[in-house]
């Protein structure tokens, strides 16, 4: 499922302007395990329908999409490249949910089988 998901909707870049910043020589956008948990979607919160002013703190923050492939009630755990201050499930209006666990710069939770998740995360 995941080489079809590749496939099927592969990664877009975006250009930005060059600026100074020490990289790693290898390094992870997002890691997720295990395999039957498939990320459909990264993205920046929306400020309108945060309710936030833009200017928020809380507006640094991700929204990931994940679902689950094999059937199977799964322990998730999500690796991000920057300490995670805070972690919530999320739902489709990107409106707060319960707390997850958080670990540096994991996030784990446990996800039903063929169930969607949404998940914000503040860094």
């Amino acid at each position: 499922m995941q080489k079809g998901y590749e496939y099927n909707y592969p990664m877009i870049a975006r250009v930005v302007a060059s600026h100074k910043a020490k990289l790693p020589k290898t390094n992870s956008l997002v890691t997720i395990e295990p395999e039957n948990i498939i990320l459909h979607t990264v993205k920046k919160v929306e400020p309108e329908f945060s309710f936030l002013p833009a200017s928020s703190p809380h507006q640094n923050a991700w929204v990931l999409r994940v679902f689950e492939a094999y059937g199977e009630e799964t322990e998730v755990e999500i690796t991000l490249p920057q300490t995670i201050k805070q972690a919530r499930l999320s739902n489709i209006l990107e409106e707060d949910g319960e707390p997850l666990a958080v670990q540096g710069n994991r996030v784990t939770f446990k996800l039903d089988a063929h169930r969607i998740a949404t998940i914000k995360v503040w860094f």
